[in-house]
């Protein structure tokens, strides 16, 4: 029938199928475009301003820690150091200025993650021993550093014991963190193979025993540790307790072949395995870790020294990894431990080429200790690319997990697994020679997942592109399969090195850290103080208004839009035809008022695609839209469909 077509732009891009094939309100291009929940009109994607210049590195990580009664607390990793300080809020817009935190990092980390749990915050990079920052914005150690020297003996002066002959006693060290007022606030421990071992000749013994170096830099005080005679590790008594400055430690027992010593029990933990019970120290190392997550009160790592392992702290005790706390995932494939998350009621982990799900963490508790029974694979589900590309969100339901797999961006609940990005042709839009740098981040606020990528065809990795998955219900949309997906827009003209999406005082923060050593904070103004140029242009597909094959007469357009005084955009008309080259034409408009502008005149097409841009100019552009644009079609052109 002759009269207005409208078109609208509300369906995301698509190019994962033809122009031609496209449904009503997809789009071949939507570059720099975004949608707001319960919006369907494609807005240009608002600038970045500047949050701190962290330093002169790029910001391999940034996070911004939250406490219960302390103020919060931004944290950069770039170069050697971390680097922190207290934001000021105002008007929506962070700022920061940071001072050095840790210093003489290596300086190699590419990934960040850190983890929350009892007002503390877990700093990983890969690295270096994980760092720990709590409410009074100081940085330690994570847990102590297991024994790598066993203890050595001497004679001291004085009554000592008689030890049969042939009959043994052995000796250990802890070291210690102890506070002003003598408590013990942690303890590491010993796997068992750096022990002391005196056997017995039927003459008395006056062991002296002499520490080995230390391997924690924040110990300050040392134990020694022995069995009774014929005992065995880990069963055992203190013998002593000193300071970092005394070398050694006197056994004074006295007596034939005496007991445990009377000093405090060495801690251990029982498990029953395979119907024997057997015991393990408990002050187990925390290992050096990417990625991390708390499921059941305890802290669940990876460890970089075996990446087919993860590990999981004592319930309630974050600094505490007993030496049988571990869950090894020995599959078919070469697998390397990527992702550790807590979705819902379960633990995900993203190996590099599957996924697994944490039914329950054993306890020494259980009747048996069978760490296998807790894990299932996830079956058929891929792997993801890297630490940093994956995230939780919910499309209203159950909570998710959205990661990246070398072939799309996939989402899991632990039961099940999807692939969201089937509007997306992944091979033509991401450089998969650059698949460690992509990162992805939930933005809540907008209901978002947002990815960073190198786009296919760029060489340099630092040029890093955003495509947006927006998965509001009101953006919901039914694949090709009958699948639930979430209308796309890419490329978005931000790059970034990490990002992370932090919610304070009642509002969400999406910043990023890049390879010019700033931190900045996204969806802020017009202009973009990373230096981008924002240009907005969406298109749709090909329209047929009179079936293929049959042509239609053009009259005009009228493009509807937002507001926008003192600005101008351009329209596009493109015109095909059968054996004829494409016409494509732009014409600028007016964007003061908000009604629909008259543009483009008469043409005549089998085909028509129609589109909007506006490019940037100034720091205080008021927000610009599309609503649609109306097609006014004469007689003979009557829209019928595609």
């Amino acid at each position: 029938m002759p009269g207005p077509r409208i078109v609208l732009f509300n369906g995301g891009r698509v190019n994962s199928r033809d122009a031609a094939m496209l449904g009503e309100g997809e789009l071949t291009k939507a570059q720099d475009a975004y949608y707001k929940p319960n919006n369907p009109t494609p807005f240009r994607i608002p600038g970045r301003s500047l949050v701190t210049a962290a330093g002169a590195s790029p910001v391999m990580g940034v996070a911004l820690l939250k406490f219960d009664a302390a103020s919060d607390l931004l944290i950069a990793l770039t170069g050697t150091t971390y680097r922190s300080g207290v934001p000021t809020i105002a008007s929506g817009v962070m700022t920061a200025t940071l001072a050095d935190l840790v210093t003489g990092l290596a300086g190699t980390a590419t990934t960040f993650d850190h983890v929350h749990y009892n007002d503390e915050h877990f700093l990983l990079n890969g690295v270096d021993r994980n760092r720990v920052v709590g409410s009074d914005h100081i940085a330690r150690l994570h847990g102590m550093a297991a024994n790598t020297g066993a203890p050595t003996a001497a004679t001291h002066p004085g009554t000592g014991f008689t030890l049969s002959s042939n009959v043994t006693m052995t000796y250990w060290i802890e070291e210690r963190v102890k506070d002003a007022d003598g408590n013990i606030l942690r303890r590491n421990g010993e796997d068992g193979d750096h022990t002391l071992t005196i056997t017995g000749t039927g003459a008395v013994e006056k062991p002296r025993i002499y520490h080995p170096p230390f391997v924690n830099s924040d110990t300050t005080h040392w134990a020694a540790f022995a069995t009774a005679a014929n005992g065995t590790f880990p069963v055992g008594g203190e013998i002593g307790e000193a300071n970092i400055a005394t070398s050694y430690i006197d056994d004074t027992r006295t007596g034939t072949d005496p007991g445990i010593p009377s000093g405090g029990t060495y801690q251990t933990v029982s498990v029953t395995l395979q119907g024997i019970v057997e015991l393990f120290s408990k002050n187990g190392p925390a290992p050096i870790a990417t990625t991390g997550d708390v499921l059941e009160n305890s802290v669940l790592l990876n460890d970089v020294t075996n990446p087919r392992r993860i590990v999981w702290s004592f319930t309630d005790e974050p600094d505490v990894f007993p030496f049988i706390f571990f869950f090894d995932f020995q599959t078919k494939d070469h697998d390397t431990v990527k992702v550790i998350r807590r979705v819902g009621t379960v633990g995900v982990v993203l190996l590099s080429e599957g996924a697994w799900r944490i039914n329950t963490i054993p306890t020494p508790e259980d009747s048996a200790f069978t760490p296998e029974r807790a894990i299932v694979p996830i079956d058929g589900a891929f792997g993801t690319v890297n630490s940093t590309a994956a995230t939780t969100f919910s499309f209203g339901d159950s909570e998710r997990l959205a990661y990246v797999s070398p072939y799309g961006l996939t989402v899991t609940d632990g039961f099940r697994w999807d692939v969201l990005t089937d509007d997306m042709d992944w091979d033509a839009e991401v450089n998969k020679s650059f698949l460690d740098r992509i990162r992805l981040v939930n933005n809540p606020t907008l209901y978002r997942l947002e990815m960073i990528y190198v786009p296919a065809g760029e060489t340099d990795p630092t040029k890093t592109k955003t495509a947006l998955l927006h998965y509001h219900p009101s953006h919901a949309k039914q694949s090709v399969a009958g699948g639930l997906r979430a209308k796309m827009t890419w490329p978005i003209s931000r790059d970034a090195r990490s990002v992370t999406f932090e919610q304070t005082g009642g509002r969400g923060y999406l910043l990023s850290g890049n390879e010019d050593g700033n931190i900045y904070q996204h969806d802020v103004g017009s202009s973009d103080a990373a230096g981008e140029t924002i240009d907005f242009e969406v298109r749709s597909g090909d329209l047929y208004t009179n079936f293929v094959g049959g042509e239609a007469s053009l009259k005009r357009l009228l493009v509807h839009h937002s507001a926008a005084p003192g600005q101008e955009g351009s329209a596009l008309l493109v015109l095909r035809r059968a054996k004829v080259a494409d016409i494509e034409v732009w014409r600028q408009l007016d964007l003061t008022y908000r009604e629909a502008t008259p543009t483009h005149g008469q043409g005549l097409a089998e085909a028509y695609q129609v589109g909007f841009r506006h490019h940037a100019s100034g720091s205080s552009i008021p927000e610009i839209g599309l609503t649609f644009i109306a097609m006014d079609l004469l007689p003979e052109g009557a829209s019928e469909g595609r």
